[in-house]
């Protein structure tokens, strides 16, 4: 047992050594929303040098499927492995990524206001994410919370905005 100790410090330290990309996931993350009366989930991204850095990254929300959930992303999309790659390869820059659980919402309010997803989304999810890990108001380009359609375009497998940069640093 000892041996095996030993060889996986070893492991480690030759892996920070040479230099690999050492971003974090965090999975599952739970935050109270007052307008679904329920916990939201959500997994979180932070890029190689995070912890340490004072320097300003923007955000993804990356959006799962039908009858996924805020894990699907790391455990079966490779999310993790490809942004490390994709950055480490400057086809993109060090950012944050939300992934949002969204159960069966489509990410909009239902008809009937039983489950006013979009609200909670621009209303609670954006502002604890940023509240979080806050930014300084020189650095937003304000954002348009409403009307949901036109200002967000879904696009498969995430969606972009049309109305911000949200930047987010460390504190």
């Amino acid at each position: 047992m000892k041996n095996k100790i030993i060889l996986f410090l070893v492991l480690c330290f030759c892996i920070n050594f040479a230099g690999i990309a050492q971003s974090t996931v965090h999975e599952s993350v739970k935050f109270q929303s007052k307008k679904l009366g329920k916990e939201v989930s959500y997994s979180i991204y932070l890029p190689d040098g995070y912890a340490t850095s004072n320097r300003y990254y923007p955000v993804l929300y990356l959006l799962h499927g039908y009858t996924d959930n805020e894990t699907m992303w790391i455990q079966t999309g490779q999310m993790q492995e490809i942004t490390d790659r994709a950055i480490n390869s400057d086809q993109a820059v060090p950012m944050i990524v939300v992934m949002p659980d969204a159960w069966d919402t489509w990410y909009i309010n239902q008809y009937d206001g039983k489950a006013p997803y979009e609200d909670m989304f621009f209303e609670e999810l954006i502002p604890y994410i940023e509240k979080d890990l806050p930014c300084p108001e020189q650095q937003r380009v304000p954002r348009h919370r409403r009307p949901f359609h036109g200002r967000i375009r879904l696009i498969p497998l995430f969606f972009a905005s049309s109305g911000y940069v949200q930047c987010l640093r460390t504190a």
